[in-house]
């Protein structure tokens, strides 16, 4: 199932974000629920100070991949910072909207439709 040396395939790590994703839209990653040991095996490797960007709401790339590598390795011990950061953006986009369409109904409009702009009364001169 993983290679020789314990990790997961990319393959693996495609599969495991295809079936974690779509659950993180109703229940988001809680940085307040990240352990001390976990911020410091981030800090182990990325080589960076996590306590700037904790709670920021802009953090760096390698931050976020690192929250969600956290998170995910939970479930997943074999998960590495390395293997997750081989993923294209694509398929994050991809596997976090998965499952959201299959919900919505495709008769139903999202919104009303635009209605068109209603044009102020003129004045009409009587003469």
């Amino acid at each position: 199932m993983s290679q020789d040396n314990g990790k997961l395939t990319s393959e693996q790590v495609e599969a495991l974000l295809r079936e974690e994703l779509p659950a993180l839209k109703t229940n988001p990653i809680s940085q307040a629920r990240i352990k001390l040991r976990e911020w410091s095996d981030l800090e182990d490797a990325t080589g960076q100070n996590v306590n700037p960007w904790i709670g920021h709401n802009f953090p760096p790339i390698w931050f976020m991949q690192g929250v969600l590598w956290l998170w995910l390795r939970r479930k997943h011990p074999a998960l590495t910072f390395e293997a997750l950061g081989e993923i294209d953006t694509e398929l994050l986009f991809d596997a976090s909207n998965q499952g959201t369409e299959e919900a919505q109904d495709p008769t139903v409009p999202d919104a009303e439709p635009p209605r068109p702009p209603t044009l102020p009364a003129s004045a009409t001169s009587g003469t």
